[in-house]
């Protein structure tokens, strides 16, 4: 959840950026700050170079993300990771464009992000909705934000 825009949540969905966009065969991603639960919102937290233990394998220790972690978001409706490159953002040219990019195995080095707490020290436990963290692509040297901006008709509503 976006600590901008009133709480906005990351999200994605089937729309691919159109031809002339950035990188017109990757998934769209946004922040939306709708009021209902949607499921195109729900990421999953993966460790940057593991798979994780099925659901119901109830012999697997949970482990909780840390801050210093390097870690994948994989979309849960899609399959595909949250990725940065540095092709321009369509609403910001001084920024990258971010999308959904790969799956089914399929990744690359732009999809890891470090998870940072802000004013906390690498290793300590990540608590939801308590914490205030950055998502860090060090391939790319750039925090993960939004402009506030919305897409443009092309843009997935």
């Amino acid at each position: 959840k976006s600590l901008r825009l009133r709480g906005g949540y990351l999200h994605s969905h089937h729309d691919l950026y159109p031809q002339g966009v950035g990188s017109m065969i990757q998934q769209q991603v946004t922040c939306y700050d709708g009021e209902t639960r949607d499921p195109n919102n729900v990421f999953i937290i993966k460790k940057y170079l593991e798979e994780p233990p099925q659901l119901d394998d109830e012999e697997s220790p949970i482990e909780l993300v840390k801050s210093g972690d390097l870690i994948r978001l994989e979309h849960a409706f899609t399959g595909r990771y949250l990725h940065a490159h540095q092709e321009p953002a369509p609403l910001s040219k001084t920024h990258y464009q971010v999308t959904g990019y790969g799956g089914q195995g399929l990744w690359d080095s732009n999809d890891v992000w470090q998870v940072e707490s802000v004013g906390r020290p690498h290793g300590e436990v990540v608590k939801a909705l308590e914490t205030r963290l950055l998502l860090y692509s060090s391939l790319n040297q750039c925090l993960l934000t939004t402009s506030g901006k919305k897409l443009p008709k092309w843009g997935h509503e």
